[in-house]
Formats: C-alpha cells, sequence, structure tokens
C-alpha cells in the first residue's frame, strides 16, 4: 500500500480504479473463517482489519498494486 501525500505522486496522475483495491479486503473477508478456526487472529482482530481495508479501498489518495499472475503451459516433444 502506498499513501500518495508522501511523495510526489498523485493519486489523480496514478489511479487505482475498479476491483483492485478491494483485493486485500476479498482475500481477508474470503478467509475469515479459516484465520479465525486457526487461531491466527480473533473474531474482533479480523473485523478490525476488514475495517481498516475497507478504509483503505475508499480512499482516493492510497494506491495499492499487486503482482501478475502468470500461467504458461508446455510439452515435451516426443522423441
Amino acid at each position: 500500500m502506498y499513501r500518495s501525500e508522501e511523495t510526489a505522486c498523485s493519486p489523480s496522475r496514478w489511479p487505482t480504479p475498479g476491483e483492485a483495491k478491494t483485493i486485500p479486503y476479498r482475500t481477508i473477508d474470503a478467509t475469515a473463517e479459516a484465520i479465525i478456526r486457526e487461531g491466527i487472529a480473533s473474531a474482533d482482530e479480523v473485523a478490525e482489519a476488514l475495517q481498516a481495508l475497507s478504509d483503505f479501498a475508499a480512499d482516493p489518495g492510497y494506491l495499492c498494486g499487486s503482482p501478475r499472475n502468470f500461467q504458461a503451459w508446455s510439452r515435451r516433444p516426443v522423441a
């Protein structure tokens, strides 16, 4: 996560549109039961994290980046 006010980067120049900023929220939301069940965090901690991630996604002053995922397929030549 990157706060644009800390540098010369302008959120209007480098926006994070659409669903990109909701990926961290959706990841925690989708795994919340397992996180709680395994004792990694309490239900209150998960709820607090989800609220913080929701606030992050709603703030236009933050940018979000994530790595691209690639998948490659190939076949070994028949000898």
